[in-house]
């Protein structure tokens, strides 16, 4: 049984509560762009296209390490937006 358009929709409905609850400002131009970014994700999950991430690294001398990792869709980092600016 195909169940995806279904759990697009719950991801879908999900937004308000998300940015609601998982972004960590007040600032709503923060929100804003936290919005945009799932709502970007969403279309990506929607297609038929998979999210790669590929990781170059250098771990000790004359070496590099590639490593590959699928990404979840909806596995963002935490973003802080820190104003110095007092008053």
């Amino acid at each position: 049984m195909d169940r995806s358009s279904e759990f697009q929709s719950q991801i879908r409905d999900a937004l308000q509560i998300s940015a609601g609850t998982l972004v960590p400002s007040q600032y709503q131009q923060v929100v804003e762009g936290y919005k945009a970014i799932y709502e970007e994700t969403q279309t990506f999950l929607a297609s038929g296209l998979g999210q790669v991430e590929l990781l170059l690294s250098i771990n000790s001398p004359g070496a590099i390490a590639i490593q590959v990792a699928l990404q979840h869709p909806y596995r963002f980092k935490i973003l802080f937006v820190m104003n110095r600016m007092s008053g």
